[in-house]
């Protein structure tokens, strides 16, 4: 799934750590999952709610027409809304939708599943457009 233009910014550290990997990428959409690991988990044992909201922000960005494209995007606001708690070794499926892609700014909505397919959060994120 990796081409030259994702593959630099899938190897950040920070994505590596999570596990995040982009399943498919279609030209408003893209796909992830990540398995939810021990070193995730909050003080009651869940998956902690920021971990969420980095796989949600981190697969919105790679619809084909954003990050795969070329261009560069930054986020500039992120809401999510949780809607049950997530195991340890739950493996999680975001489902990215571009809603809206101006010249500067862009919102795209994020569905996060369990392998269950039982709804576990919804994000909306906001992004804008850098100089080249």
């Amino acid at each position: 799934m990796e081409n030259q233009r994702i593959s630099k910014y899938l190897k950040a550290t920070f994505i590596k750590e999570l596990g995040i990997k982009i399943t498919e990428i279609k030209e408003d959409e893209a796909f992830g999952e990540m398995l939810v690991t021990e070193k995730m988990q909050n003080y009651m044992e869940y998956l902690h709610g920021g971990v969420i909201a980095s796989l949600i922000d981190t697969v919105a960005f790679f619809p084909e027409r954003l990050l795969p494209s070329g261009i560069k995007i930054t986020t500039t606001s992120i809401e999510v809304k949780y809607f049950r708690p997530v195991n340890i070794g739950d493996l999680l499926k975001a489902h990215a939708k571009i809603v809206h892609l101006g010249k500067k700014l862009g919102v795209i909505e994020v569905i996060v599943t369990n392998n269950l397919n039982k709804l576990i959060a919804k994000g909306t994120v906001s992004v804008m457009t850098l100089p080249a």
